[in-house]
């Protein structure tokens, strides 16, 4: 039930190595089609011996019933990745010379396109939440495009986002309900050490931006991740804002 749209292509999810991509070509309506051609092929390989998502924590097994569900996209993540103004010393961008040459380039193809093909054909879900990760939503290109398909069809809203640039449209939808979120990947407790991994000296402003998300009612996830760079205790209890 769940849609991860990357450069890519179309997968189920993002956190294992899915069974199949369905790269999309030409318009819209065909890629749809091939999906679920997909889809249904990998659910029935997974009532066999050798299903290909055997040992993946995210497999659920329950008894699907289509009057109930209709089999509707329930979850759908937006990974359209390319870009960022920030250039994180562990993120794939950086360290693949390959994905490197997408960096702030226009994706393969149109996922908005796509996704309200799926709506058309009435297959998203009235409890669909929405994930945009990764890449940075607030220097997109269509952030517009993407932050009204989100308003429109998301009953819950989460973004991934740096945080180095605020935008009130992203604060809007935040504050409508409490299920939604934003995920800010700080990484450092001084700025010295904000610059070596992001690659920029933004650390106030994330600071700021965090308060004015704060500010709106925003439900906000400090995320960290534990490298060599910001391990040691200055960064991991940082005296820099202590009061917040």
């Amino acid at each position: 039930s769940g849609l991860t749209i990357q450069n890519a292509g179309l997968m189920f999810c993002c956190e294992r190595n899915n069974p199949e991509i369905v790269e999309p070509r030409g318009r819209a309506i065909e890629t749809v089609d091939v999906f679920l051609q997909m889809r249904k092929r990998v659910i029935e390989a997974n009532q066999t011996d050798k299903a290909p998502c055997k040992g993946c924590p995210l497999l659920q097994k329950r008894e699907w019933s289509k009057e109930k569900t209709e089999y509707k996209i329930d979850f759908l993540n937006f990974g359209v990745q390319s870009y960022c103004q920030f250039s994180c010393i562990y993120c794939s961008l950086q360290r693949d010379a390959q994905l490197r040459e997408q960096k702030n380039k226009p994706e393969p193809f149109d996922s908005l396109t796509i996704v309200e093909e799926f709506k058309r054909r009435d297959m998203l879900s009235e409890h669909l939440r929405v994930d945009y990760a990764s890449g940075e939503i607030a220097i997109h290109p269509q952030k517009n495009e993407y932050l009204d398909f989100i308003d429109r069809n998301a009953f819950t809203a989460a973004f991934s986002s740096n945080a180095g640039k605020y935008d009130e449209g992203i604060a809007d939808i935040l504050g409508k309900n409490g299920r939604n979120s934003i995920t800010v990947s700080m990484d450092a407790g001084t700025r010295e050490t904000f610059a070596l991994v992001h690659g920029t000296d933004r650390f106030d402003a994330v600071v700021a931006n965090l308060e004015k998300y704060r500010q709106k009612g925003a439900q906000i996830y400090l995320k960290y991740i534990l490298l060599k760079e910001n391990c040691d205790k200055n960064n991991i209890v940082s005296s820099e804002r202590k009061n917040n």
